[in-house]
């Protein structure tokens, strides 16, 4: 055991020299403005949702699966706009002088949300398009449009769901819209009326199938579509 001990004793151990990194530094932002410097936080979540549209216009998607996407984009819309566009809103009427870490005033970020959320509702209207002829063509068809002479109106009106009309005259305040509905907005002359469709999965009516084809029938779009019938003593505009 001693010898052993000696051994050990004798032996050295000798450290390796490793070479430090050298340091890694945050850029500076000394100099930058503020807008240079910030995204706006709700921009910057348009431009997410701009990515969900993405998924649902790859046509490599399988139809459904697009339709899926397409509808995530609507939901997060309507979130958005009931948070962050009416938080927003409040701010501009209540400091019209307040500024975000960007740089940008209330008002400044109110028309850039507008201006980008139309233009995404653009785009979603013509990839829901391409989705609703994919869809047609694995033998499902959604109709949305309901000005031709053919459309299936009477097999719409004797499915409707349960629906509230609302009229109300110019200059007359909109009455209080509760959320988790879908609500239809019909212009007229001197009043407008507000039809609400009660059950949201309402929206979408069974028809009969046709031609070994399964149809379905946006409501919100029929109303849309058929105001003029809907209120025969008034012209629409």
């Amino acid at each position: 055991m001693a010898k052993k001990s000696n051994i050990m004793a004798r032996s050295k151990i000798i450290p390796l020299k490793v070479d430090a990194a050298p340091a890694v530094t945050a850029p500076q932002a000394v100099g930058l403005k503020a807008a240079e410097r910030f995204f706006n936080r709700d921009l910057s979540w348009l431009a997410f949702n701009d990515r969900v549209l993405s998924e649902a216009a790859d046509a490599t998607v399988p139809a459904f699966e697009r339709l899926r996407f397409a509808t995530i984009v609507s939901s997060n819309l309507d979130e958005f706009f009931m948070t962050r566009v009416a938080e927003i809103g409040k701010i501009a009427r209540r400091s019209a002088g307040h500024r975000f870490l960007d740089g940008m005033t209330a008002r400044q970020v109110l028309a850039q949300i507008r201006e980008h959320a139309l233009r995404q509702k653009s785009r979603q209207a013509e990839v829901l398009r391409d989705i609703l002829a994919a869809l047609r063509a694995e033998g499902v068809e959604i109709i949305s449009e309901f000005l031709e002479e053919r459309a299936p109106d009477t097999e719409v009106q004797e499915r409707l769901p349960k629906l509230k009309v609302m009229v109300r005259r110019y200059p007359e305040p909109p009455p209080a819209l509760a959320s988790a509905r879908l609500h239809v907005f019909v212009r007229f002359p001197r009043e407008y009326a507000v039809i609400t469709i009660e059950d949201r999965e309402g929206r979408l009516i069974s028809l009969p199938t046709k031609d070994g084809v399964r149809r379905y029938a946006l409501v919100e779009r029929w109303i849309s579509d058929r105001a003029e019938d809907l209120f025969p003593d008034r012209e629409t505009k």
